[in-house]
């Protein structure tokens, strides 16, 4: 079996219960998520990032983060251990959060398209 090109991470994501994803989500394989595109698995995680914000489960961010070695801690957005290989973004306000290098950008671009529709 040759190895996957993808993050653990990535690949699991849609392994979670479907509920976790949201109702509109189909549940998905590992082995799917694997023959997907990036821009594919882009779309996913947004879709579930967008869903958790507008649910409360997420909150937005804004502002400063840091960046540094994976320390194992879960990553905020998709639930997946940042292993020591990856870079962990953390997150102080407004509250302490850890997130992939993956995950972030597009949590932050969620964020500020929730807030703008807010105004």
């Amino acid at each position: 079996m040759e190895p996957s090109l993808w993050p653990p991470w990535l690949t699991l994501v849609a392994s979670r219960p479907r509920n976790w994803l949201g109702p509109d989500q189909p549940k998905r394989t590992q082995a799917a998520m694997m023959n997907e595109k990036p821009e594919v698995l882009n779309l996913s995680l947004r879709q579930m990032i967008r869903t958790r914000l507008a649910a409360g489960s997420l909150f937005p961010v804004g502002g400063k983060v840091f960046g540094s070695k994976g320390t194992g801690q879960l990553c905020t957005v998709c639930g997946m251990p940042i292993f020591a290989t990856e870079v962990e973004n953390e997150v102080a306000n407004p509250q302490r959060a850890c997130a992939h290098s993956a995950c972030y950008p597009i949590w932050m671009e969620e964020s500020r398209a929730l807030r703008e529709s807010r105004q």
